[in-house]
């Protein structure tokens, strides 16, 4: 005896057909109820270890390293163009050729970054599969020769020459206190935008002349010290007195219970006749380029 199915989602032609070919698997000696068994358990096996199974598990593993926005930005890259393509797969049935066909279609769209970027999460996430037992090797890291090379854009920014004279219309600049002392700040600390914004003063230690920037508002997700000359000192005293009854170091002048807006410093910078000359990301270009 042998359940093909409830009738009427099984039609009559239908159970025909699976009878035969639990004939054909009788003649050979196979037990047509384990065979079945055994494709429902093998099904159920590759369903468990699927590309995203496996992906959103070893996404999940890694929300306390990352910030909020980092990881949803990584599950939509994987949701947008790395699980229609192989999502479905048992994670050791993928192979290299699946990788680069995938990569090929994020290249199709002019965005070449995105093909390398969908291709080094794949790659993480293929390591995790071997380190749990459910994949062998990871194809990721075998297409990488095989990309095409991202064009390489970096911010615009100051050469050392140019930054005298951009400190002395920084000098004459007629705009807020604040903003023009932030921006001396950001000079001499070049942190992101995003970290000078949202300082708070206690993240600051003036006796050791340190800026702790604690492990959730760094985008690598560790913290941060930053040495204070005496020069950020000063500024940093100066803020204290405007702001000092406020938690943060650069408040909003309308909202000064919230941080300073990202694009204060810019608008400012472009005010200043400096548009396409540099941004306030620029400054940690400038450093880099100085400094190295």
């Amino acid at each position: 005896l042998l359940a093909l199915g409830v009738y009427p989602e099984i039609g009559l032609a239908d159970a025909r057909e699976r009878r035969d070919e639990a004939r054909k698997l009788k003649a050979k000696s196979i037990d047509p109820g384990a065979f079945k068994q055994e494709q429902k358990e093998l099904a159920a096996e590759k369903a468990e270890n699927s590309f995203e199974i496996i992906a959103r598990e070893w996404h999940t593993l890694q929300l306390s390293k990352w910030s909020p926005y980092y990881a949803k930005q990584v599950m939509q890259r994987l949701e947008n163009d790395v699980f229609t393509a192989i999502g479905n797969p048992p994670i050791r049935d993928i192979s290299s050729k699946d990788i680069l066909k995938l990569a090929r279609a994020i290249e199709s769209r002019d965005a070449i970054e995105l093909a390398h970027r969908a291709v080094q999460i794949c790659g993480q996430i293929f390591n995790y599969a071997i380190i749990t037992e459910k994949a062998e090797n990871n194809p990721a890291t075998a297409i990488r020769g095989a990309l095409k090379t991202p064009k390489t854009e970096n911010y615009a920014h100051l050469s050392a020459n140019e930054l005298p004279e951009f400190l002395e219309v920084l000098e004459r600049y007629d705009g807020g206190t604040q903003t023009k002392l932030a921006i001396k700040l950001m000079i001499l600390t070049f942190v992101r935008t995003n970290e000078l914004c949202g300082a708070r003063w206690e993240e600051i230690d003036f006796e050791k002349k340190e800026w702790v920037i604690p492990a959730h508002r760094m985008k690598m997700r560790s913290k941060h010290i930053v040495p204070l000359s005496k020069q950020a000192i000063e500024i940093l005293n100066t803020l204290k007195r405007l702001n000092g009854k406020w938690e943060y170091v650069c408040p909003s002048l309308y909202s000064p219970r919230k941080p300073m807006s990202n694009n204060t410093m810019l608008y400012a910078i472009y005010t200043m006749g400096y548009k396409d000359r540099t941004t306030v990301h620029g400054f940690r270009a400038a450093a880099s380029t100085i400094l190295n």
